[in-house]
């Protein structure tokens, strides 16, 4: 399946960005310049740092966690002197830490260094989306302590490094984020765009989601700290990057319950979805209220149960082979996704809950997870939007077939009428004319009247049976050798008016066609000039040889009579016949069916009028 491979693709493409991406950072802790760390917890937030010193500590290795805490952190950080070098730098993340202050025990009257999200930068120090401090270091070990406090979870990553690595670092660090930033831009800007121009509602809130997403991560990677700092001040920065957060997961519940519902998933598999949607506004009550802890520990919490929520409603979406009919999003995928969206996300909200020790990946793996479901949500709805509108073209195709065909009936019945009508009117005539003449007429005047009558019958019938068949397409050509002198004469001396009829012909022309077509359309030309001539006016017929001279062209005209000239744009189709014409029986059919019967044949019939004469001139190749 290729949308399996796609996604895939995607997948390995994530995983192989976030190794890139954590390699830098990991290669540079090859020289570690920090020989321990040991921690105190501070209860009250209000012990001095002599009193700190005096008090028993609690080493420990790798990233602090301790969740969400209303104590005071203090560290003892044991660091040895770089060999070329007589100050060390501290790398402190993440970036949205509130209030961290540096303590040199050997400079005791020397003012804390203070950095944090509550902070302004301070000049002295590198700029960077981290927190850096700069330590002196002139003695083989140095002792330096740091006081951490903050209003979201206590997760402190510390690393030291002479100005040099620290610097590479850095860049190396902002390089990848300046990557990882950019993709998600262009996955944010692109879900926009799509959702604009399809206009569904699921894609609109995913370009929500997406804009949603791309905020936060310029929050808690420090980039809008950097940008808007000296226009807002530090702690509308930290109270917006609280706001993200806890929107976020409002918003991204809001897109995966529409998700699920368009699956087919049961409402008791979404009812975390809706805690969610009820909670938020007393999160931002807390928030707003000066107790953003307890918000961002709410949040924390119903992180957990809206991805646990998500995997198990992955597990009830229907089989992806519903996809092609209503757009139901592929079951395997989806459940393989939400695995992966519940392992990263537990990476994060178990450590930040203080649950689990956190790991160098803790601090990526909202990035990673972001980057992930952009990727995929954004793979399989451009399929999904694609399948629908491949089934609303096929819709609409099939609505324009059924209207295409209710409009055929529609002309079919009303020729069907007008078909009946002129049988009921042109039939009524002839029966008329023989029922007077078995009535009231000699013997000898009756017969030429019944003949004639039942003659005009027969040719209203003969009429709407070729027509007929021309319509159901039900012609079938024999193509024989055709001598057309001898053929026209023939169909002129069984007019019944041979005497009104001019045939001038060369010599005998002899092509290869089909008989039968060629009379029913010459004797419906002749039978059409002599009715609707003056009365007893010459009706001329030529036939001669075509300018390339393998076929033959005929050509017939007469001086119009009380029927007028005929309507051009009207002439060949079906019952049409002049309104001056009713006192002539016809079937409007004449015409249209030498029309219809001349393609075939593949020659061609055309109205060539004069001042004087109404002109027919037939074209027939030689097959």
């Amino acid at each position: 399946m290729v949308l399996c491979r796609v996604i895939g693709n995607a997948l390995a493409a994530v995983m192989l960005a976030m190794v890139l991406w954590l390699s830098p950072a990991q290669a540079q802790n090859g020289t570690d310049y920090l020989v321990s760390k040991a921690y105190l917890e501070d209860p009250t937030g209000r012990m001095e740092l002599s009193e700190v010193m005096r008090a028993p500590l609690v080493p420990y290795e790798g990233m602090f966690t301790k969740g969400f805490t209303a104590s005071v952190f203090w560290f003892r950080l044991e660091m040895r002197k770089p060999v070329d070098a007589d100050e060390l730098f501290l790398l402190i993340r993440p970036q949205y830490v509130d209030d961290i202050a540096g303590f040199d025990p050997d400079d005791l009257s020397a003012p804390p260094q203070r950095v944090g999200d509550r902070f302004w930068p301070n000049k002295s120090h590198y700029e960077s989306l981290s927190y850096t401090i700069k330590v002196p270091i002139t003695q083989e070990r140095k002792t330096y302590w740091l006081r951490v406090e903050s209003t979201s979870t206590m997760l402190v990553d510390i690393e030291a490094f002479p100005f040099n690595e620290m610097l590479r670092t850095n860049r190396n660090y902002e390089f990848y984020m300046g990557i990882y930033t950019g993709v998600l831009m262009f996955l944010t800007l692109w879900a926009v765009i799509f959702a604009l121009v399809k206009r569904e509602q699921i894609l609109l809130l995913f370009a929500a989601y997406q804009v949603t997403n791309l905020i936060v991560n310029f929050c808690l990677y420090g980039y809008f700290r950097r940008w808007f700092l000296g226009v807002l001040e530090p702690i509308q920065i930290d109270r917006i990057t609280s706001f993200s957060v806890l929107t976020i997961v409002f918003v991204a519940s809001i897109f995966y319950y529409n998700l699920f519902r368009i699956n087919q998933v049961k409402r008791v598999f979404l009812l975390g979805l809706i805690g969610i949607f009820i909670l938020y506004p007393y999160e931002l009550y807390l928030l707003f209220s000066g107790q953003p802890r307890s918000a961002l520990l709410l949040n924390g919490v119903l992180i957990f149960v809206a991805t646990f929520n998500f995997l198990l409603a992955s597990l009830t979406v229907k089989d992806g082979r519903d996809m092609v009919n209503v757009g139901h999003l592929p079951r395997r995928i989806m459940i393989v996704f939400f695995l992966f969206m519940f392992a990263t996300l537990l990476s994060t909200i178990l450590p930040t809950l203080g649950l689990v020790k956190a790991v160098e990946f803790s601090l990526y793996n909202s990035a990673a997870n972001g980057l992930m479901s952009g990727v995929f949500m954004l793979t399989i709805l451009h399929r999904r939007a694609s399948v629908l509108e491949k089934k609303a073209i096929e819709h609409q195709h099939e609505l324009s077939l059924s209207s295409l065909k209710i409009e055929q009936e529609r002309l079919y019945r009303e020729e069907q009428e007008k078909l009946i009508h002129m049988l009921g009117h042109e039939l009524k005539a002839p029966l008329g004319v023989i029922r007077v003449a078995m009535h009231q007429a000699p013997v000898t005047s009756r017969d030429r009247y019944m003949k004639t009558a039942v003659a005009d019958m027969e040719q209203v019938i003969e009429r709407s049976i070729q027509t007929s068949r021309l319509e159901d397409k039900k012609m079938v050509l024999t193509v024989a050798p055709c001598a057309l002198k001898q053929e026209i004469a023939l169909l002129i001396e069984a007019c019944g008016q041979a005497e009104r009829i001019v045939f001038e012909a060369d010599d005998e022309k002899v092509i290869t066609s089909d008989l039968h077509l060629i009379r029913i359309i010459v004797s419906n030309l002749i039978d059409n000039a002599l009715k609707y001539s003056v009365k007893g006016s010459m009706v001329r017929v030529r036939l001669a040889p075509d300018k390339e001279g393998e076929g033959c062209k005929v050509t017939i005209e007469n001086e119009p009579g009380d029927a007028d000239w005929p309507d051009p744009a009207l002439l060949f189709t079906k019952f049409y016949r002049n309104p001056k014409s009713t006192r002539q029986t016809g079937s409007g059919l004449g015409l249209y069916l030498v029309a219809g019967l001349i393609g075939p044949l593949q020659g061609s019939i055309r109205y060539c009028p004069d001042e004087r004469f109404v002109r027919f001139e037939l074209d027939l190749p030689s097959l």
